[in-house]
């Protein structure tokens, strides 16, 4: 319902193929007002195979009209991606359309307005899920869901309802006259103006002192009184002097005082470290003053209080610039959540990005320290439901007389698989490093003595008891955590070190690693506060800081004997891939039509997928993300290809049992890769890149049929678009892949039945656990 000078190629690509993927749709277009404009669409409809007929050309009626029209005759509006609908789409929520739209589109999306505006609407008619993250979704969802159509229509309707004040003309009027007020208030606000003389002004730096500090003599109309001072022929140390009396008298040390003495210092006494200081002080009292950050930086030459000065004088709210800071790329990020922090100091969140900037600048210390605050205060503003504490108190009613092991799952904003617990290997796949908590305790409770607690975010189908272990292990909501108890034995920071500052006092505590960290914050003060490090394979003990590997305890990733599934040895020329997209699935895919004209009854079947998760990850690591995926699903439509995406357990089994090999060229550092164990386990046989730098090559041995020379590659090759830098080495693997499947077919049956009898007694749960207890158990007893 758009006027066509929105209309581009890229969405109307998607509508058409919608329409071909559903022979009974029809889409409904507003007739342009040149005949020549509605042949030209007609047009461009038919080169796409979609005949004209099935395009309707609606007239242009009144508003009340349209919307009865929109009601009675749509199923959904399907929106523009570069220039998307704003009125157009408020008029569909309110007639009852479900508005299908993207999340913004182009490079830098995030900062297009005019692509967002159907995702704020969305939003705002609590209808968030109809915003879509690919062009592929969107196609999916305008093409499918037929039987669900007057569920969806009658669920929007209702929701709009709910959110009529989005709808509300007037009620906007009134927010935005109020806002106005708000605007003319900040205007008046009483400061008295005190810049550094500059080549343009004829202001003496003793003038301009003296001038900021009659400026903290006036604050709130509370006069400094002393019979001894003069304000007429100061000199610069009684101005000095005087400000420094006016900084550290006042019981609040007002801001303007505090300035005053700042601006003293640099411009009387030339003493640019102290003023910065005193400087500092000040923004931190008043942060919204914007003359006060101009100084800061004029003096220290620092471009943040720079930009802080301008959008200030820009009347922005606190958090507007917050964001505007967090936003500069042209800023390092320590400075930038430095400066964050001074406008929502108490924000523990702030804090915690804070860390993460000091951290990404090998400031360990700064990073620790700011943790060690941000940490335990965030967890102290969660708030568990009612049947989270109840789940938590009949848990600890199993605890007596039991070694206690506390398995600490926060992720703080980091999560893959939100609420993950037992039920999602049944239900929409798991990771692998989620399916170690699993399977871990459950090892470690088949071993006695064990009660295991194990906080993450479950789902209420998992709260409370294990449905394996009832009176062993359970799930309960980290919100519900209480870090200042007694009778704890054991605390498992999983995956993130930073879950350290949250153990009790006189437990022993160890971080369970699943990836390659940054670790500049690994320093000493941190390395005390622990008693060993789990880690995943040889080689993920040797990425540890030097004094750390000594407390490294290798435990490798498993699989559990009732997820294998047994398959016939002898197998068609199936291929799969079984990982993250990020992980090799892009050369996978290039390569594909060379294996695949040598070998044209080959198959590939590709599962993991395009989650949620890996889609918010990919837009903030991958440049150019949504290029890059395009490319891969345009690449996932050649000869011979399957693609499946998220799979329950399984499913992914069975895969790996029909498979006759898995594929995995990576150049990623992994510490695991439960999917070559599982697949090994079951018979699918490895061609992979014995990446170096990676778990690889400790877990496929001598049974890898991928090319003899390891892949060196840096490890961003497979999320970087166009030339391989290493092409002959990909073609080497290709040709690796078309040899694995030409090998005789009993040579073929021996490699698979050794493979799979290795798998199965190497990579076991129960090993993994037996080292746990092992290692918990010699150091209680010390």
């Amino acid at each position: 319902m758009n006027n066509v000078d929105k209309f581009e190629p890229v969405s109307f690509d998607v509508w058409m193929n919608s329409l071909r993927r559903d022979p009974s749709a029809y889409l409904a277009l507003l007739e342009p007002k040149q005949l020549s404009t509605k042949q030209r669409l007609q047009a461009q409809a038919a080169a796409r195979g979609i005949s004209p007929h099935r395009i309707l050309w609606w007239p242009r009626i009144s508003k009340t009209a349209h919307l009865a029209r929109l009601r009675d005759k749509c199923d959904k509006f399907a929106d523009n991606f570069i220039y998307g609908a704003h009125t157009t789409a408020a008029d569909a929520l309110w007639a009852g359309l479900p508005l299908i739209t993207l999340r913004g589109w182009g490079i830098g999306q995030d900062y297009r307005f005019a692509s967002r505006v159907g995702t704020s609407l969305l939003e705002a008619s609590d209808l968030a899920v109809l915003a879509l993250d690919s062009a592929m979704q969107f196609e999916d969802t305008l093409a499918g869901y037929k039987e669900l159509t007057q569920d969806l229509k009658t669920h929007v309707l209702s929701a709009s309802l709910k959110a009529y004040g989005a709808f509300d003309s007037r009620a906007k009027a009134t927010e935005l006259r109020r806002a106005l007020h708000l605007a003319a208030e900040q205007r008046g606000r009483r400061h008295i103006i005190c810049t550094i003389p500059t080549s343009r002004t004829t202001i003496s730096p003793h003038q301009c002192a003296l001038n900021a500090v009659l400026a903290g003599l006036n604050y709130e109309n509370t006069y400094f009184c002393d019979s001894n001072i003069s304000l007429t022929n100061t000199t610069p140390a009684t101005i000095i002097d005087l400000a420094r009396r006016l900084a550290i008298s006042s019981s609040d040390q007002n801001a303007d005082a505090v300035h005053a003495y700042g601006l003293a210092l640099f411009l009387l006494k030339q003493d640019k470290k102290s003023a910065i200081k005193w400087l500092w002080s000040a923004v931190r009292r008043s942060p919204m003053t914007a003359h006060f950050w101009a100084n800061l930086g004029r003096i220290s030459g620092d471009p943040v209080p720079q930009l802080v000065a301008m959008r200030l004088g820009q009347a922005v709210e606190p958090h507007e610039l917050r964001s505007a800071l967090l936003a500069r790329n042209d800023i390092s990020p320590e400075k930038k959540f430095f400066a964050a922090t001074v406008f929502l100091p108490s924000e523990p969140r702030l804090k915690l990005s804070l860390g993460a900037a000091f951290d990404a600048a090998n400031n360990g210390d700064g990073a620790w320290s700011e943790w060690v605050d941000a940490v335990p205060a965030m967890h102290a503003q969660k708030k568990a439901t009612q049947e989270q504490v109840d789940a938590l108190h009949r848990a600890r009613t199993f605890r007596k007389n039991r070694r206690v092991v506390i398995i600490y799952c926060d992720e703080y904003g980091q999560t893959w698989w939100p609420n993950w617990g037992p039920s999602s290997m049944k239900i929409g796949g798991l990771g692998g490093s989620e399916e170690a908590v699993i399977f871990v305790a459950r090892e470690l409770a088949k071993r006695g003595g064990h009660h295991i607690e194990i906080y993450t975010e479950p789902n209420s189908s998992d709260l409370g008891y294990d449905r394996v272990f009832p009176h062993d292990i359970f799930w309960l909501h980290h919100a519900t955590w209480d870090p200042n108890q007694n009778g704890i034995h054991i605390f498992v920071a999983w995956r993130y070190h930073i879950s350290a500052t949250l153990v009790p006092n006189h437990s022993l505590c160890y971080v369970w690693l699943q990836d390659v960290p940054p670790y500049s914050s690994w320093t000493s003060t941190f390395l005390k506060s622990i008693h060993g490090v789990f880690v995943l394979s040889k080689f993920h003990a040797q990425t540890l800081p030097s004094p750390a590997q000594t407390m490294a305890i290798v435990a490798p990733n498993g699989i559990a004997p009732e997820q294998l599934v047994d398959g016939n040895l002898d197998r068609p020329p199936i291929f799969t891939y079984g990982s993250a997209p990020n992980r090799g699935l892009y050369d996978v895919l290039i390569i594909w039509s060379h294996i695949h004209a040598a070998i044209p009854q080959a198959e590939l079947h590709i599962y993991y997928g395009f989650s949620a998760a890996f889609r918010k990850w990919g837009q903030q690591h991958i440049e150019n993300y949504l290029v890059w995926e395009a490319e891969v699903h345009r690449l996932l439509d050649q000869d011979g290809i399957f693609y499946y995406g998220m799979v329950d357990h399984a499913t992914l089994a069975q895969a790996y049992a029909n498979a006759s090999f898995i594929l995995y060229p990576t150049a990623y550092p992994e510490t695991g890769c439960v999917t070559l164990m599982k697949a090994m386990a079951m018979g699918a046989l490895p061609i992979t890149s014995r990446y170096a730098y990676s778990v690889v090559p400790e877990l496929t041995v001598h049974f890898d049929l991928g090319p003899s020379e390891p892949r060196t590659v840096q490890s961003d090759v497979s999320i970087t678009l166009g030339p391989r830098p290493d092409s002959d080495w990909l073609y080497a693997f290709a040709e690796a892949a078309i040899s694995a499947a030409r090998i005789d077919p009993i040579e073929l049956r021996r490699l698979r039945q050794e493979t799979m009898t290795y798998a199965r007694s190497t990579f076991l749960w129960e090993h993994i656990a037996r080292t746990w207890d092992h290692t918990f158990t010699s150091r209680l007893l010390k």
